[in-house]
């Protein structure tokens, strides 16, 4: 399974955020989930869920993009 490369999938405005492995996905989509559950609602805001994802594209992508998401998620930039 070390060939299989994770993210933590927003579903509702369908972001994806690559992780370094499964076990960091998912703790990103539990704090996420964590988070969102306590911020106030509007009628219209979208329903949103956080959950580990196989990354939809290549492994040059996801190389790319994780030094951010590793930054933003350690800092706090992200829930």
């Amino acid at each position: 399974m070390a060939d299989i490369i994770w993210c933590c999938h927003v579903r509702g405005p369908d972001d994806v955020h690559p992780a370094p492995d499964y076990e960091t996905a998912l703790a990103w989509s539990d704090r996420f989930n964590d988070w969102w559950a306590v911020q106030p609602k509007r009628e219209h805001d979208p329903i949103m869920r956080a959950a580990p994802m196989l990354w939809p594209w290549s492994a040059e992508a996801h190389a790319e993009s994780l030094p951010r998401c590793l930054e933003e998620f350690a800092d706090g930039k992200l829930p």
